[in-house]
């Protein structure tokens, strides 16, 4: 799942748990966090407001690795946005929760020792890790399998998706 930074440290260092979309997704299982390569300045401007400085801190010149993979989590459900779902503060100011948003449920959250470089790509796609990452992703709190469309199991790693 590609995100602009630094929604994608937010949620590789846990402070972010929910991620909001213009589209849903039947999908559950694991998904592989992107950091898109463009940090735009808006996005860096957001560092300044009081849930980002208390989550990241006042050092604006903290590393935010661009085009790589930053963490791995399980999509554990995805619903549209309602009054009733939309969270408290902070996450709420981590994400847009407004009419016709989708939001994205992440689950056993954990960074990458070492960020990944990835591409991220449009719409669902797969992440094929490196193999000094393999015996890491492998004690994974999730199972590394997802549901086909024809109901059987494939063998995969983690799914992401596009910034959306």
């Amino acid at each position: 799942l590609t995100l602009w930074q630094p929604w994608a440290q937010l949620v590789a260092l846990g402070h972010k748990r929910i991620e909001t979309r213009s589209w849903g997704t039947s999908y559950r299982g694991p998904l592989a966090i992107h950091a898109a390569l463009y940090f735009s300045r808006e996005a860096q401007a957001r560092l300044l407001e009081p849930a980002f400085v208390r989550a990241l801190g006042r050092d604006t010149a903290m590393a935010f690795p661009l085009g790589k993979v930053v963490a791995v989590c399980r999509l554990a459900g995805c619903e549209r946005c309602t009054a009733r779902n939309t969270p408290g503060e902070p996450e709420l100011s981590f994400g847009d929760y407004g009419p016709g948003r989708w939001l994205w449920r992440l689950e056993d959250v954990r960074a990458l020792p070492v960020p990944a470089a990835a591409c991220g790509k449009q719409g669902l796609w797969e992440w094929e890790p490196p193999a000094e990452l393999a015996a890491w992703l492998d004690a994974a709190p999730f199972p590394a399998e997802r549901m086909t469309a024809d109901g059987g199991n494939e063998r995969q790693r983690a799914i992401g998706s596009n910034v959306g």
